[in-house]
């Protein structure tokens, strides 16, 4: 009777809309989603041990270009972890990245250390990617052991992927379908009341492990197609074919195919990730997964060939400087996370390549301690004398670059996102890589 008592306590707070929320990690995932579910009325605490950015959200600066953040009564920004151990739900978006190709759960780890003794009664909900079996290791089975806290009567366990796509998302969130899960039928109906007045649809699938594998099977999915379109653009020249008149033609099919369009390689915090965590856990299981190797492989040398090809015309010149056209990994946006831009330009400073780079959405690449090795500051768009720069490589097709002006004043062009091919402008000095 206490499970049920537990439930209903929690379950009239949902429908009534006097449960207090708190969502943990104010990233690019955290932010957008503590933002949706304050303007539907819930009381929201955003929690993040970064205190820069609880100072700018609470001076009113969002740092998440593209989010129309609402700065309402209905939310607040803590750095204290003593201002949400007192709230009803917790949503966990915090980032899982790679460690040497292995699963780095080190941020979870910590939080869920320190805030293991006020998990009791409350709904968590981790919305964070990671391998099938993470929320039974690092929820389920230790709080078990640890705290003796019994899903579904003691603490209500449930798993909802995230569905982020920066750039394009951040303000309709509440449109795309909700997949959510949970270890009881106690904790399945609760994350089901409150996500339904979130999110116009949700999905229940049948356990927590098929909804953390349903995650990584979308991005897996995503990767292994944008390998496949990386590896057969090298046919298109060769054989006199317009690669993007080909996928447009293909397009056309009204079933059994999906476009995919080549690029310098792969970016983000999705996609180069997540199918390495489900190579991680196939192995824990025994099991080879030969079709993701194999597109991690193909993505990864793209930035490869693209700097063989500017070490092998670097010979042509004694002075060689490179123009970097866009870091972001993706165009329109400033995340630079696992950026090809930036992988490309580590491999210029090592063997000591002249280059700049601009990017109207980041403004400045700052040398840290694992992606980048330089300090860099970006061009102003509107004033640069491309013919200072032998080639410009075209990293990521930002809608704002003029790419008439661009094709007109440089060089020898390497466009490594097709953009001028799919404008339809033609130049023996652009080279497709």
């Amino acid at each position: 009777m206490l499970s049920k008592k537990n439930f209903e306590k929690l379950k009239k707070k949902i429908l009534k809309k006097t449960v207090n929320v708190s969502v943990v990690g104010l990233g690019y995932v955290g932010l957008p989603l503590a933002n949706l579910i304050q303007n539907k009325k819930f009381n929201v605490i955003g929690y993040d041990v970064d205190k820069n950015k609880i100072k700018s959200l609470n001076n009113k600066k969002n740092y998440i270009p593209h989010l129309k953040l609402n700065f309402s009564n209905k939310i607040s920004f803590t750095h204290n972890i003593d201002d949400i151990k007192k709230v009803d739900i917790v949503i966990i978006a915090l980032p899982t990245p790679l460690k040497k190709k292995r699963p780095n759960l080190e941020f979870l780890k910590k939080f869920i250390d320190e805030f293991e003794k006020n998990f009791k009664n409350k709904l968590i909900i981790f919305e964070s990617t990671s391998y099938p079996g993470t929320m039974r290791e690092y929820f389920i089975d230790r709080l078990k052991k640890k705290k003796k806290l019994i899903a579904g009567k003691d603490v209500f366990f449930s798993f909802s992927p995230e569905r982020i796509n920066p750039g394009q998302n951040e303000n309709t969130l509440g449109k795309i379908p909700k997949i959510i899960s949970g270890e009881t039928k106690y904790c399945q109906l609760l994350i089901k009341h409150f996500y339904s007045r979130i999110f116009n649809e949700v999905y229940l699938s049948t356990n927590i492990e098929t909804a953390e594998f349903t995650k990584i099977l979308e991005n897996v999915y995503r990767a292994v197609n944008i390998a496949f379109i990386n590896e057969i653009k090298y046919l298109a020249d060769p054989l006199n074919v317009n690669l993007i008149d080909a996928i447009e033609g293909a397009k056309t099919k009204p079933f059994g195919y999906e476009p995919f369009y080549p690029g310098p390689g792969i970016g983000g915090h999705c996609i180069p990730i997540d199918p390495l965590y489900l190579t991680w856990k196939a192995k824990q299981i025994g099991i080879k997964t030969r079709f993701i190797n194999l597109s991690e492989q193909i993505n990864r040398e793209n930035v490869k060939k693209i700097f063989k090809y500017l070490t092998s015309i670097k010979k042509r010149y004694k002075k060689f400087n490179v123009l970097i056209l866009g870091v972001a990994y993706k165009k329109n946006i400033d995340d630079i996370r696992e950026s090809s831009s930036v992988k490309l330009m580590r491999n210029l400073k090592d063997k000591n390549i002249n280059f700049e780079y601009c990017d109207p959405y980041v403004k400045e690449l700052k040398k840290n301690n694992s992606e980048i090795n330089f300090n860099k500051k970006s061009l102003n768009f509107n004033k640069i004398n491309y013919k200072k720069f032998q080639v410009l490589v075209l990293m990521t097709d930002h809608d704002i670059f003029k790419y008439k002006i661009i094709k007109k004043k440089s060089n020898i062009i390497v466009d490594t996102r097709y953009r001028f091919m799919k404008m339809n402008i033609k130049n023996k000095n652009i080279i497709n890589l």
